[in-house]
């Protein structure tokens, strides 16, 4: 769920707040599943590096998503999304996809009020 909010996280991290002081910086590369406490200045700029050719990446991605998706042979294929949560949709209509693949219908009962 954090990945579709854009949320960088870890699980498993048990006691880390004991661990951990207030005002020690810690990278949350929630990618890999690395928590870095105290990163080095060259981890910093690796990371830095790394969020930057991901950004470029992101562009790319965004150029291509009003292109139509066609094999080679031109058979078109639907490209869908999956969805967790009814907000999802904007995203999925503003990337391009042309419908839903599957929607996790369970978050709408753990996400109720009543």
């Amino acid at each position: 769920m954090a990945r579709s909010l854009n949320i960088p996280a870890i699980v498993g991290l048990h006691d880390i707040t004991a661990k951990l002081e207030t005002g020690q910086h810690v990278l949350v590369d929630g990618t890999d599943g690395l928590l870095i406490v105290d990163p080095t200045p060259e981890t910093l700029a690796q990371y830095a590096e790394i969020e930057s050719r991901r950004a470029r990446v992101v562009a790319q991605l965004k150029e291509l998503r009003e292109t139509r998706s066609t094999t080679r042979d031109g058979c078109h294929i639907v490209l869908s999304a999956n969805i967790e949560l009814p907000e999802d949709v904007d995203a999925v209509a503003a990337n391009g996809a042309e419908g839903i693949g599957l929607y996790r219908t369970e978050f709408l009962y753990l996400n109720r009020n009543t």
